[in-house]
């Protein structure tokens, strides 16, 4: 496993598509020093309040690399024959934390949550990435709870209509779905989206004839982060635990892997690496172009780990 991280951010210029703003104050931006406010302010028009807005938002959230020092250990040997891989929908295989966020920035002052004042990155991450809907509905009215899965319908209405024009996949997607591909692996789509985002994310990034299986969490006992998802996605793929592996990237779907008893590589797309690490990822890594996971899946091939031709 690989512990040693560190924090680099990167922001990226963008134009503004969407008139609607959030005050910057909200997006708990890492502040380096006052070069990098300057370099924030010097990009955004207007009054002394500053605003930020979604294009902004989508190409300025963190952005989490390995320390150099790191250990270099990392394998998926113990896994060989590889049978199958798993993967998580939302910030896993496309860049969508973002666009869920801005969503609830708009949305929740409009119901008076936080006294009308918009929710932070930290609170965001903190209460609902990677959390089902139930759970998000439950914590938002505690006393009404069909309030909270109507608002939770509208705001999922809200997040595919942005995403028709926002959704991205992470980089390097398309070249690990080869890999798994040219190999015949088994692989699911395993998520606690509701099933029209799912469906919508999984056309969008053209993967529709990727996946084998889609397991939804509303479709399992337990949600993530129970590993419910996880081990029903091995039963109807007919594969052992002991030869799949997961790509996740939040708190919530990293325990349910672990709890599963998967190797989980968690990708810091969205959400810190020590907020992932607490859930014991077997490794991070940045996004699927990182040159960690290219290292582990070449050990893979070099050792005859994964049959080729498979699964059809």
């Amino acid at each position: 496993m690989c512990h040693a991280v560190r924090r680099s951010f990167t922001l990226f210029s963008s134009t503004q598509l969407i008139p609607r703003k959030i005050p910057a104050s909200s997006l708990a931006l890492p502040r380096p020093g006052p070069g990098f406010l300057r370099s924030i302010k010097s990009r955004l028009s207007g009054d002394n309040n500053y605003y930020i807005t979604l294009p902004e938002i989508c190409g300025a959230h963190q952005k989490m690399t390995i320390s150099s020092g790191e250990s270099s250990t990392c394998s998926l040997s113990q896994l060989a024959p590889i049978e199958a891989v798993l993967f998580d929908v939302d910030g896993t295989l496309c860049d969508s934390d973002p666009i869920h966020y801005y969503a609830f920035c708009e949305m929740l002052p409009e119901i008076g949550f936080n006294g009308g004042v918009p929710i932070d990155r930290e609170f965001y991450i903190k209460h609902f990435a990677g959390k089902h809907n139930d759970e998000i509905a439950s914590f938002l009215f505690p006393d009404d709870f069909e309030r909270g899965v109507k608002f939770c319908e509208e705001k999922e209405n809200m997040f595919r209509r942005l995403a028709e024009e926002k959704l991205k996949a992470v980089d390097g997607l398309y070249k690990v779905i080869k890999w798994v591909e040219d190999r015949g692996l088994k692989r699911a789509a395993v998520t606690n989206a509701p099933k029209p985002n799912a469906e919508f994310m999984i056309s969008t990034l053209g993967l529709s004839d990727f996946f084998h299986t889609v397991v939804l969490g509303s479709d399992c006992e337990h949600a993530k982060p129970f590993p419910d998802a996880y081990l029903k996605a091995l039963e109807i793929l007919n594969v052992s635990k002991d030869h799949t592996f997961v790509f996740e990237d939040s708190l919530s779907g990293i325990k349910a892997g672990v709890a599963a008893g998967l190797p989980v590589i968690g990708l810091t797309t969205g959400n810190p690496a020590h907020l992932l690490m607490e859930a014991k990822p077997t490794f991070l890594i940045k996004d699927y172009e990182d040159p960690k996971l290219w290292a582990v899946l070449e050990e893979l091939d070099s050792i005859g780990g994964v049959t080729k031709g498979a699964a059809a």
